[in-house]
């Protein structure tokens, strides 16, 4: 069995090969140190919940569902609701994640009126690494939560 390591040794042998045969684009035959590390599987999904009520329609508005409080971070394709967030934003949008049964339709919301039909329930998808997505029945609200508590410095 040929195992990541000796797989990276027989590709640099190749490549060095390739060179010595006449290939003209050719460069270094050290890998870097990364070419052996597999990229992580892609965080999976433990759980799709459709009809759970919520509005977080100022960011500040917690989620409780079965024993966990969700905590707003953004609302998808927006900037995190306060710039302190900006870090832990970034990390939730470069992790590899599943994506849901069916992608959710992102809205945009600009105020914060009072909810229309569909836009205070909807499917909260969860992911192992306690990062969820609820998107409203509406399409209107769509927020990134964590299971991390925050505390939000304004009221809505």
């Amino acid at each position: 069995m040929i195992s990541p390591r000796d797989g990276a040794r027989l590709a640099r042998a190749g490549l060095f090969i390739a060179c010595g045969i006449g290939f003209v684009a050719c460069g270094s035959d050290a890998a870097p140190s990364h070419a052996t590390a597999q990229s992580p599987a892609p965080v999976e999904i433990i759980g799709v919940f459709e009809d759970v009520k919520a509005y977080p329609a100022c960011g500040n508005e917690t989620l409780d569902h079965q024993g966990v409080t969700w905590y707003p971070v953004m609302r998808f394709g927006f900037p995190p609701f306060d710039s302190g967030l900006q870090a832990r934003a970034d990390e939730i949008l470069s992790v590899d994640r599943v994506d849901p049964p069916s992608a959710p339709v992102s809205g945009f919301a600009p105020l914060v009126p009072s909810p229309d039909p569909g836009d205070d329930i909807g499917t909260l998808v969860v992911w192992a690494d306690g990062v969820a997505r609820w998107v409203s029945d509406s399409g209107k609200l769509d927020v990134w939560m964590i299971d991390d508590e925050i505390t939000y410095t304004w009221v809505c």
